[in-house]
C-alpha cells in the first residue's frame, strides 16, 4: 500500500490520546489566560455602559474591539485549551476547523478597529470642531458594521479558495494550515497568511497614527500649559503606547509563525509565545483601560470622583 492512499485530510486537529505534561501545563495557562481576558473584557463592557464618560465614539468602538477579542477569548477556553488537555482522536473535520473560523472574524473586526480607535483619536487632536459630526452617532454604527462585515468576508476566502484551512493541532500546540493530500511541500495557507501580514500593517498604521496624535497633545500641552489637561493626555499616551506594543507584538508573531504545518517538529518555545503575546493582548487592552482611567478606578473603589471630566474636547478620543 503506498503512503498516498494511507492520507486523511484533517490528521492534523487530532490529538495524541494521551495528555503529557507539556499538554497539561500548556492547556491550563491557556484556558486561565483566556478566562482572565473574558472577565477583564465584561470588566470593560460593563463600565462602558455604566459610566456616562465613555458613552462616545470612543467608547463605541473600544466596546467593539472588546467583544472581538471576548469572542477570541471565548473560543480559547472552550475548544483550545480542553482539546489540548483531552487530547482526543475522534475530532470531526468541521468542528476542528469552525474555531479558526470564528477566530478570524473576531481578530478582522477587533484589528480593524484598533485601527479605527487610532485615527477616532487623531482627529479628535487635529480637528476638534469636525470630531462630532464624523463621528457621528450613525458614522459610529456604519464603522462597527463595517469591520465586522469585513471579519465575515474575509473568512468567506477561506472556503472559495481551495487547500487554506487552518485548525488547531493539540499536538503541535498550535493553529496550522492543513495539508490537503500527502507529500504536500506547502507547510502555510495563503489566505491565512495575507490575512496575517494585513492585521500585521494594521497595527504598524495604528502605531504610526498614534505618534502623530501625541506629537500634536504635546506640542498643544505646551502652548497651553495646562498640567491637568497634560495629566490627561500623558494617561491617554501611555494606554496606546501599551496596546500598540502588545498588539505590535502578538501580530508580529503570529506573522512569522503563519499557521506553518511542519510534521514531526513541535517548537514549545515558540508555541508559548504565540499564545502569551495573543491571550496576553486580550489581558492587557481591558486592563490598561481599567487601571488608566480614574473615573473606573473610582467606582471600582467605591469613591467617588471629585471633578469628572466632561468638558475636555480632547477625551472624546
Amino acid at each position: 500500500m503506498n503512503n498516498s492512499s494511507q492520507f486523511f485530510y484533517g490528521t492534523e486537529l487530532q490529538g495524541t490520546g494521551e495528555m503529557s505534561q507539556e499538554n497539561a501545563a500548556f492547556g491550563v495557562a491557556v484556558l486561565l489566560l483566556a478566562s482572565l481576558g473574558l472577565i477583564l473584557g465584561s470588566t470593560n463592557l460593563y463600565y462602558i455602559r455604566t459610566v456616562k464618560i465613555f458613552h462616545d465614539a470612543f467608547g463605541w468602538l473600544w466596546a467593539s474591539r472588546t467583544i472581538g477579542e471576548m469572542v477570541n477569548s471565548v473560543v480559547h477556553v472552550l475548544y483550545t485549551a480542553p482539546v489540548t488537555l483531552l487530547q482526543p482522536q475522534q475530532i470531526k473535520l468541521w468542528f476542528g476547523i469552525a474555531p479558526y473560523i470564528i477566530l478570524v472574524v473576531g481578530s478582522v473586526s477587533a484589528c480593524l478597529t484598533h485601527g479605527f480607535i487610532a485615527v477616532n483619536r487623531n482627529i479628535a487632536v487635529y480637528f476638534p470642531l469636525k470630531y462630532a459630526s464624523i463621528f457621528s452617532k450613525k458614522n459610529r454604527c456604519v464603522i462597527i458594521a463595517f469591520t465586522w462585515c469585513v471579519g465575515l468576508f474575509v473568512a468567506a476566502f477561506f472556503f472559495v479558495f481551495p487547500c487554506n484551512f487552518v485548525g488547531y493541532s493539540p499536538q503541535q500546540l498550535g493553529y496550522i494550515f492543513l495539508k490537503c493530500f500527502a507529500g504536500q511541500e506547502r507547510n502555510f495557507s495563503y489566505v491565512g497568511t495575507i490575512v496575517n501580514h494585513l492585521c500585521l500593517v494594521i497595527c504598524v498604521f495604528t502605531l504610526v497614527i498614534d505618534l502623530f496624535s501625541i506629537v500634536k497633545v504635546v506640542y498643544v500641552q505646551k502652548k497651553r500649559k495646562n498640567d491637568r489637561l497634560f495629566k490627561l493626555n500623558v494617561r491617554f499616551f501611555k494606554q496606546s503606547a501599551i496596546e500598540n506594543v502588545i498588539m505590535l507584538c502578538n501580530r508580529a508573531v503570529v506573522a512569522h509563525q503563519n499557521y506553518r504545518n511542519i510534521p514531526g517538529e513541535v517548537n514549545i518555545p515558540l508555541a508559548i509565545l504565540e499564545a502569551v503575546t495573543v491571550l496576553g493582548a486580550h489581558i492587557v487592552n481591558p486592563l490598561s483601560f481599567i487601571v488608566l482611567n480614574p473615573e473606573i478606578r473610582a467606582r471600582i473603589s467605591r469613591k467617588m470622583v471629585v471633578e469628572p471630566i466632561h468638558s475636555n474636547p480632547y477625551r472624546k478620543y
